[in-house]
């Protein structure tokens, strides 16, 4: 597969939007990177990422597109070729150039369409609503995220987008009641993130983050058994 793969992104590149256009209202949905954890136990059943995107193409209203772009640290190669043919060939669906910043797709989309991704939380901080299909850190922001049950929601949804903005007020607010309840310390991976490597196994991070293990440890009551879902949850 990998003898191909230059050829293969050279073809494909020849059939993605290298830039936004102007003056095209579009909502956005960025391809979350796969294999990955939030994915497979976070959707809620929204797993298959193009069945998804299918969905939202004949749910979308006349006169508006939707943009898909490749996870920026999606591997080339990984994704059969099929799965993005099957994305070109739905109707007013474009594939954007994975190399363009997601941040600057948001700013400029009507809405943000993701399945479990953080950037559904970009979305809200440039204004824009966001439709989560599965569960995020952000889903109880009610001002600035619909959540998606079922796929007959989806043209009702999408057509309430149209011109709406997130307010700052309450959206300033949830940021600051998350802030507050946010433990100190970094946990992402060093590996996938290199250049935070020296900041996230720092000593100091690490204590953080073994002081927010033993707050939850010590909330476990002795005559519970311990589960990580207990810890988790403090219970």
């Amino acid at each position: 597969r990998a003898r191909f793969t230059g050829l293969r992104n050279a073809l494909l590149r020849r059939r993605t939007l290298a830039a936004v256009p102007e003056g095209q209202p579009f909502f956005f949905f960025p391809l979350q990177y796969e294999p990955e954890t939030s994915l497979e136990t976070q959707s809620r059943g929204w797993w298959n990422q193009r069945e998804v995107i299918r969905w939202i193409s004949q749910s979308l209203p006349i006169d508006r597109w939707l943009y898909v772009k490749e996870h920026p640290l999606m591997l080339s190669g990984i994704r059969p070729a099929g799965f993005y043919r099957t994305i070109l060939s739905l109707p007013r669906v474009r594939l954007l150039d994975q190399r363009l910043r997601g941040d600057d797709v948001s700013r400029r989309a009507e809405a943000v369409l993701t399945i479990t991704g953080t950037a559904g939380w970009e979305g809200l901080m440039w204004g824009r609503p966001v439709a989560l299909f599965g569960h995020a850190f952000y889903e109880e922001f009610e001002e600035g995220v619909v959540r998606v049950e079922r796929p007959d929601e989806l043209p009702r949804m999408l057509r309430s987008f149209r011109d709406r903005e997130v307010p700052e007020e309450p959206l300033l607010a949830y940021i600051a009641a998350v802030l507050a309840r946010t433990p100190e310390g970094i946990f992402i991976e060093p590996r996938t993130y290199p250049d935070a490597a020296g900041v996230v196994l720092g000593e100091r991070n690490l204590d953080a983050i073994a002081d927010v293990i033993l707050q939850r440890w010590h909330g476990v009551g002795a005559s519970q058994p311990v589960t990580a879902a207990g810890i988790a949850e403090g219970t």
